[in-house]
């Protein structure tokens, strides 16, 4: 084959090439991985920099349908994480992208309506992305214009191994990664802590873990604590209802506050019904006890 002719159609093949890279990224570049500072992201920021990872996950795999001319995006936050940590991530994806607007929904509707107007957020710019907490109920005008209706998965074992790495934080094993991919947001930092292995922490969360899975076994929360025993008895029928899909969420009674002296039993019964529940107990150091639910 003659030379000229070879060298002309690999200069062609190369343009077409660039034309077609050019013309995707122009579509889809607003939610392609940019190119932060990944180092520095964790360096600041341990909650913002596992939002960060697992939002670039999801726009990846939402990428065809994100990048449509007209977007709305109801993204799900995990119940132990906090929206605004991930709303500041998305701010730290999307700088500088011009026409896309994000929301923090509210976690309920009060009985005089929504705390939001949907129809100026969804007018408010071609794109509308939307973080809602787990478990809570999303407006219907959202839902019906949604475009994309996904989860956010926090805690994978690679972001955290990249965040230990960051942060000089040592090496983490599939069970300690577990672990601590089931804490909430604010307990990031402490976990790693710069220059200080976090499979000690894992270590110490997976002891507490089993002690408090240990303590309620031998204690009946329906019987002995008077109206708190029958609020119990109540909360557990409601939240098998909601499992069920029976029963709103925003209808359950979920706060709950016990006092008194100390001894009188209020952290074991906090860690009981949590434990009948399925949920995750918060016991203070005070006199006081509580808990909240982990859907």
């Amino acid at each position: 084959m003659d030379k000229a002719f070879v060298d002309n159609l690999d200069r062609y093949i190369s343009k077409l090439q660039y034309v077609s890279d050019h013309l995707k990224d122009s579509r889809t570049g607003e939610f392609r991985k940019s190119r932060r500072n990944n180092a520095a992201i964790a360096s600041k920021s341990a909650p913002d920099f596992l939002a960060y990872c697992a939002l670039v996950s999801l726009f990846r795999r939402n990428i065809g349908r994100l990048s449509e001319p007209s977007c709305v995006a109801i993204i799900s936050v995990p119940s132990h994480w906090k929206p605004g940590d991930v709303d500041d991530a998305a701010k730290i994806i999307l700088k500088g992208q011009e026409g896309i607007k994000i929301c923090l929904h509210p976690t309920s509707k009060h009985k005089r309506g929504w705390e939001i107007d949907a129809a100026e957020l969804l007018e408010s710019g071609k794109k509308l992305i939307i973080f809602s907490q787990e478990g809570s109920v999303v407006h219907e005008d959202f839902e019906l214009a949604a475009t994309v209706i996904d989860k956010l998965v926090l805690g994978d074992a690679r972001h955290l191994r990249a965040l230990s790495r960051f942060r000089k934080c040592g090496h983490l094993t599939d069970e300690q990664a577990a672990i601590i991919a089931l804490q909430p947001s604010d307990r990031m930092e402490a976990i790693f802590r710069r220059d200080q292995p976090a499979s000690r922490a894992a270590a110490r969360l997976s002891k507490n873990t089993v002690h408090s899975s240990e303590a309620p076994r031998y204690l009946d929360v329906t019987k002995g604590f008077g109206t708190a025993s029958a609020w119990a008895q109540e909360l557990k029928r409601d939240l098998a209802d909601w499992r069920q899909g029976k029963l709103p969420w925003s209808d359950i009674d979920r706060g709950c506050l016990l006092y008194g002296p100390s001894g009188t039993g209020k952290t074991r019964f906090a860690a009981a019904l949590a434990a009948e529940c399925g949920l995750h107990d918060r016991v203070p150091a005070s006199g006081v006890a509580g808990f909240h639910s982990h859907r």
